[in-house]
């Protein structure tokens, strides 16, 4: 077999795999982003609490953190005084995660 052909069908069989791959880590990553968001009891856009020590953190998620297809940390934007959501952001660190409480709407 010609050489050319042979890297030629190693380069195609590599770009295939490298997509299914692809494909599969996107689906791993959205079926433990809805266990996760399951296991928490919350959803994006959710108000919510946790405890980061003796500190009280209140916000609205804004999104998740990822260790390649792990969720692993809840993103927020904190409440100022005023009760309005600002752009300071707050992360929830695995540590933190069984502490999280959904806040009722007012």
């Amino acid at each position: 077999m010609d050489r050319d052909l042979l890297l030629s069908q190693l380069v195609q069989e590599e770009a295939t795999i490298l997509d299914s791959l692809s494909t599969n880590r996107a689906e791993q990553r959205d079926i433990r982003t809805e266990i996760f968001l399951e296991k928490y009891g919350i959803k994006i856009g959710d108000a919510i609490e946790f405890n980061e020590g003796k500190e009280t953190i209140r916000g609205v998620i804004t999104s998740l953190e990822y260790n390649g297809v792990k969720p692993v940390y809840v993103v927020v934007n904190q409440f100022n005084s005023d009760g309005k959501v600002v752009k300071r952001e707050k992360r929830c660190w695995y540590s933190s995660l069984g502490t999280i409480k959904k806040l009722q709407p007012v």
